[in-house]
Formats: structure tokens, C-alpha cells, sequence
């Protein structure tokens, strides 16, 4: 028990806010990435033409100084059968100020995605990064 309370002080320290970049020219920044799962009820999927228009409608203007999308192939375990489930995915990467305000555009492209495609969830991760891009 001792040790899961030491764990769980080191990871939640590590989720403070004191990221100190010592690399020259390099500020705090945010780094999140989104997972848009492509699969729809009854065998659908989104096309490529709907995320093109999903792209450019919503996470353009949302994110107008840039970011990256990949594709890729995400999969997990069927509740109750423990089978393999796998579906086409974008994996969107932004690196942001770390601020208050980064944040609601990043919820709002999530919050879109879900209602536009009736997903169930559009996955999430956020990590702190030093970075500069020349600004």
C-alpha cells in the first residue's frame, strides 16, 4: 500500500505545472493527440471524402497555426469475446502554449467528431514538452 501512495504522489508531480525548459529557445508547450476512430454502426466508416470536410470545417479553423494527422490502425479487446477489434483511425498531433486557453479548441474538435459521426468517444493524450517553432 506504501508504495502505490509513493506512486501515485510521483505521478501526480508529474502532472504539475512546473515544466522548466533548459534547452535554448524553447518554451512550455502542451502536446496533444487525438484519436478519431473511422467506423461507423453497421459497417460503415467515415470516408475519406467526410474527414476531409470534418478537416477543413473544424479542426483548421480551430487550430489555424498547424498541426499533423497520420493515419493508423487502432485496436483493442471485444468486451466478452476478448476478440480483436481493429478500425482505421487519423491520429491528430498539436503542440500548443501551455495555457488555460489551449485547451477549448482541442474539446471542441473532439465534441464535433463525436456528434457529426455518433461516436462513442474520440481518445486523448497530453503530455508537456519544451518546444520552439521559431515564433
Amino acid at each position: 500500500m506504501r508504495s502505490l501512495a509513493i506512486l501515485a504522489v510521483l505521478l501526480l508531480a508529474s502532472c504539475g505545472d512546473n515544466t522548466r525548459c533548459t534547452v535554448a529557445d524553447t518554451v512550455p508547450f502542451r502536446v496533444y493527440t487525438l484519436y478519431f476512430g473511422r467506423s461507423l454502426a453497421a459497417g460503415q466508416e467515415v470516408s475519406d471524402a467526410q474527414w476531409t470536410a470534418f478537416r477543413d470545417s473544424v479542426v483548421t479553423p480551430a487550430l489555424p497555426n498547424g498541426y499533423t494527422i497520420s493515419d493508423a490502425v487502432g485496436a483493442w479487446a471485444a468486451r466478452g469475446s476478448g476478440r480483436t477489434i481493429q478500425e482505421r483511425t487519423k491520429v491528430l498531433t498539436v503542440a500548443l502554449p501551455d495555457s488555460p486557453d489551449s485547451e477549448p479548441p482541442i474539446q471542441r474538435a473532439r465534441d464535433a467528431y463525436r456528434t457529426q459521426f455518433n461516436e462513442q468517444s474520440v481518445g486523448m493524450t497530453v503530455h508537456k514538452a519544451c518546444a520552439d517553432f521559431g515564433n
